[in-house]
């Protein structure tokens, strides 16, 4: 009854009810960090279940794990410290169920990166809202939380180099839910202290926390705070409107890319993943083709288009962040065959043939995957119903099978997702099945998987009328349709 399901279960007989466990003082620390109810299970010497783990080499693979549960013994044999604390949540959902049994499970990731996706700039989210996330994450084995800190909408992050960014970046007056533009503004940033804290928050559950400043376009919320950093110096307001904004980043200019760096600067230091996420997405050309900054760089590096301007500028950025230990991800659109190789490729949309993303990935680029059509939730379930999820493979069509394929990452953008509660509506239960699709081999039983999924969370109802509902009160015809297109090809 465990979910991400294991490799390989043996079942033995049922035992009774009482689980009273007793250990040793340093399991008991472990119990502590991992099993979030921990009191419940333990006692005093002399409980019915005695507790211990080991560590030893079991395979190769980073997160493996052996438990065995018998009459009067639970044990957790693991290669590392992540594969203990897996363990650990295996048995904290065996511990819940009505039927606690004997069994011996032997169980690995398939793939390392296995991540979710919260957008935190279009809507703002307190670091406790963040922190519940992170837990529901730890206990699906999940290792990644891809932090989405900047966008047109809002910035995030406070840095010290440059105060506007969060004192006028962080704010919008108004905010356009699914039912209309709504007179309230959206304000919120995360200080260095709170950062800090989130990081060893998530590091205790063994998730890394990688963040994400987007570049050269979704750029907005910095050119309203500092306007020359846009080809046209555009005195612009933070917007509230969601789509594609043509006002991106003048790269033409070195003032542009020092101020970029900067910021990077103050970033990386608040995080330790060795990764960092740089957008690169959705970056419409149109300032740069009538800039006479842009024209210049274009033509001192014989650079024949402006995409290809953009993967020099990636390039400069890549080259910095490598300089400092980094390695970069970025989104499939902002990548080409003059991008730098080591950028790692995370696919959300590339067409119906991906030609692109097929592209790079047979090229030796390793790739992360996040389709949107299967693992974006910010979609309505009538759109990306959770079987949708469940029965979607990493390896895509048209990928050779050698390509390094490092992991997923589910995502939700938050334009029309304005607080916990519908948060909550969206990511569950579907990131049960993005969990299960990231850690276990790709065989699918999709009538077992509800079994197990209605073990842990009860009887499931999937209408969300969240979205529903707004589409029915819609008072016009043309509205109706206009809302009904939308949901069918919404996208960031």
């Amino acid at each position: 009854m465990i979910i991400p399901k294991p490799y390989k279960t043996i079942c033995g007989q049922k035992l009774d009810g009482v689980k009273e466990i007793h250990c040793s003082e340093s399991d008991k620390d472990l119990l502590i960090q991992a099993i979030p109810n921990y009191e419940y299970y333990l006692c005093d010497e002399g409980g019915k279940y005695y507790f211990s783990t080991q560590l030893q080499e079991l395979s190769n693979i980073s997160g493996a794990y052996k438990l065995t549960v018998s009459d009067r013994e639970i044990k957790i044999i693991a290669n590392n410290s992540s594969g203990l604390f897996y363990g650990l949540q295996s048995l904290e959902q065996l511990l819940k169920s009505d039927n606690f049994r004997q069994v011996e499970i032997i169980d690995y990731p398939k793939y390392q990166h296995r991540g979710l996706l919260i957008d935190c700039s279009r809507h703002f989210f307190p670091i406790d809202i963040l922190k519940r996330k992170i837990d529901l994450m730890a206990s699906l084995k999940l290792n990644v939380f891809h932090w989405h800190l900047t966008d047109d909408q809002g910035f995030r992050i406070e840095i010290k180099q440059y105060p506007l960014l969060t004192r006028k970046g962080s704010k919008r007056s108004k905010t356009l839910l699914l039912d209309g533009l709504k007179e309230v503004p959206v304000e919120g940033f995360y200080t260095k202290k709170q950062i800090k804290e989130l990081v060893i928050y998530a590091k205790k559950r063994h998730i890394q926390i990688i963040p994400e400043f987007d570049m050269p376009g979704h750029f907005s919320s910095l050119i309203a705070c500092y306007p020359e950093l846009s080809c046209k110096e555009e005195s612009i307001d933070v917007p509230y409107t969601y789509g594609v904004h043509k006002t991106i980043a003048c790269v033409g200019r070195d003032s542009t890319i020092n101020f970029i760096k900067n910021v990077l600067d103050e970033i990386i230091e608040l995080f330790p993943s060795p990764y960092i996420h740089l957008g690169g997405d959705e970056a419409p050309k149109d300032r740069w083709r009538n800039c006479s900054h842009c024209q210049s760089r274009m033509k001192i590096h014989n650079l024949v288009n402006e995409n290809h301007l953009q993967s020099w500028f990636m390039n400069e950025i890549v080259d910095y962040m490598m300089s400092k230990g980094k390695t970069v991800i970025g989104w499939n659109d902002g990548i080409n065959e003059c991008s730098n190789s080591e950028i790692i490729c995370q696919h959300w949309y590339d067409g119906k043939k991906m030609t692109n993303t097929i592209k790079e990935g047979n090229s030796g680029r390793k790739m992360i995957i996040s389709d949107a059509r299967y693992l974006y939730f910010d979609y309505p379930y009538e759109l990306t119903p959770i079987k949708k999820t469940y029965n979607f493979n990493l390896a895509l069509d048209g990928l050779h099978k050698d390509v390094d394929i490092i992991g997923g990452e589910m995502a939700i953008w938050t334009e029309y997702v304005e607080d916990e509660a519908t948060l909550d509506h969206m990511l569950i239960p579907r990131i049960y099945a993005g969990a299960e699709v990231f850690w276990s081999e790709p065989s699918k039983d999709y009538s077992d998987f509800i079994k197990r999924l209605k073990h842990l969370l009860g009887e499931l109802h999937f209408d969300k009328p969240y979205w529903v509902n707004i589409i029915n009160k819609m008072k016009y015809k043309n509205k109706q349709k206009k809302m009904e297109k939308l949901l069918k090809t919404m996208n960031r």
